[in-house]
């Protein structure tokens, strides 16, 4: 920005404040662009995220009309329960990742090209995750579905980890009032979902019974990743 005073009196301290105030104002605006776009892709995010757990929770079943082949509320869920557990198991991990990604978002101060684009690969995971539970209520007995559905909550939750690294390093996305300390805390809050999800991929081609159960070292995962996090800090 160039300035040209006005007047007979010429001196630099006139263009030389002038500048600075440019200077300024170019930052100003940059990082007001730069909060708009970080704004924008949370609104994508989490627009995204409930209309996926509407779905999921219409693809529950339902028994109205058929009332009459269940004499109560606990004979219902007893004679569906194999068609409850994989689709709330995928309920529970949405909102969870749901969660993160506020968690995660939260610390940032503006986002650009490569981290936007991490964050809609995991939106597009999110989405597909719909399409795998659409093919295990065509094709219950598939257990590769159910390794699909492994494989990719294990890349919406590693993607969520990538997209924080790439953030945090060099401070190119959060403002240097956040401590070393808190960054490897929550970087250690997004890697039990992902890990978990990589542990279950084998149990997926036992059966549904087995992928479901394992699903239940997520508790365990997370006391060894914090402990491992305790032990680094302490080293």
């Amino acid at each position: 920005m160039e300035c040209q005073p006005r007047g007979k009196e010429y001196s630099s301290k006139p263009m030389l404040d002038c500048h600075l105030t440019g200077t300024v104002m170019s930052d100003a605006a940059k990082a007001a662009k730069e909060r708009r776009h970080l704004d924008r892709l949370e609104t994508l995010i989490d627009s995204i995220y409930a209309l996926v757990i509407v779905f999921l929770v219409a693809q529950f079943p339902n028994p109205l009309g058929f009332e009459e082949q269940f004499s109560n509320f606990w004979h219902f869920i007893s004679s569906q329960g194999d068609k409850l557990v994989s689709p709330l198991i995928g309920l529970v991990l949405v909102v969870i990742y749901w969660l993160q990604n506020n968690l995660l978002f939260g610390y940032l101060e503006r986002t650009d090209n490569k981290h936007a684009v991490l964050a809609i690969v995991q939106l597009f995971f999110v989405l597909f995750y719909l399409y795998t539970a659409d093919l295990l209520d065509a094709f219950p007995d598939a257990r590769f579905v159910l390794g699909m559905q492994s494989a990719t909550f294990a890349l919406m939750g590693f993607l969520a980890v990538w997209g924080w690294s790439y953030a945090t390093k060099n401070r190119r996305l959060i403002g240097d009032d956040l401590e070393d300390e808190e960054i490897l805390r929550v970087r250690s809050k997004t890697l039990p979902e992902p890990i978990t999800a990589l542990i279950t991929l084998p149990f997926a081609f036992l059966g549904a019974t087995a992928w479901n159960l394992s699903w239940l070292a997520v508790p365990l995962v997370t006391l060894v990743v914090v402990r491992r996090r305790a032990k680094r800090n302490t080293a």
